[in-house]
């Protein structure tokens, strides 16, 4: 079941079966058994590696995705000139594709999923080639479309960056299908911490704040929201590193 705002996780080892998944939820292929159901008219998209077109340059390529999408014209423009300063990939709009550094292949191809808003919008090893701070840029866009409706499909062997935002995570062996993360209703209540620094803490090590979302930061206070199942492990070691707890409460996230 994909819903409005989901945030779907196919994992699994290489061969498991995930891009046959996602051909069968976009109908490229046939099940063996069982049924695809729909909404009439869902706008829906899915981006994979070999996506963009080999004679013409990236921003020929993009127009020519944009056009397919039903965007044109100046709008297209504006959003490809958006995207391409977003995902860093700009410098190269001008250049063939078939010369474009693997990593700015790859942005090409993610920006294609964000250049008209999407019921569905599903992504194929998303982060192949990418440096982390074309990761964080895309992650970034990701939670935009996100927030204002799209459903969100990964099929990824690296899980653990998504997971945090995931609202089932399922894992796929020798074509077997596991459900192994469904976050609920009650799962969506968040913590909302804030942290009082009463003496200079070093800086938070990424690995801590993994299941946190920071709302504000500066040298005196940190504001977090908190996963529920991290923030008895998460307060005490910020407690360690000189933070006092000055306020909680719940919030529906």
């Amino acid at each position: 079941m994909v819903h409005v705002k989901d945030w779907l996780l196919l994992t699994g080892d290489s061969a498991s079966g995930k891009t046959t998944l996602l051909r069968l939820l976009f109908g490229e292929e046939k099940p063996d058994f069982g049924h695809l159901e729909q909404k009439p008219h869902l706008k829906r998209l899915k981006i994979e590696h070999s996506f963009l077109r080999y004679r013409k340059t990236l921003e020929q390529s993009l127009i020519a995705s944009g056009h397919k999408l039903g965007l044109r014209g100046e709008a297209l423009q504006q959003r490809i000139s958006k995207l391409s300063k977003e995902l860093y990939f700009k410098p190269y709009l001008k250049q063939n594709v078939a010369t474009l550094a693997p990593s700015i292949y790859q942005l090409g191809c993610l920006a294609q999923g964000f250049l008209v808003p999407q019921d569905v919008l599903a992504f194929d090893e998303p982060l192949i080639y990418l440096t982390p701070p074309e990761i964080t840029a895309f992650l970034h866009l990701l939670q935009q479309v996100n927030e204002i409706g799209t459903a969100i499909i990964i099929a990824t062997a690296v899980s653990k960056i998504f997971e945090a935002k995931a609202t089932k995570v399922y894992e796929l062996s020798h074509a077997n299908l596991k459900l192994v993360q469904d976050v609920g209703f009650t799962d969506l209540l968040r913590p909302h911490l804030i942290f009082e620094r009463t003496d200079y803490a070093e800086t938070l090590p990424p690995y801590l704040l993994m299941d946190a979302q920071i709302l504000k930061q500066d040298e005196h206070h940190l504001d977090l929201m908190v996963k529920s199942e991290a923030v008895n492990e998460l307060t005490l070691e910020l407690i360690k590193r000189g933070y006092l707890v000055k306020y909680l409460n719940w919030e529906i996230i």
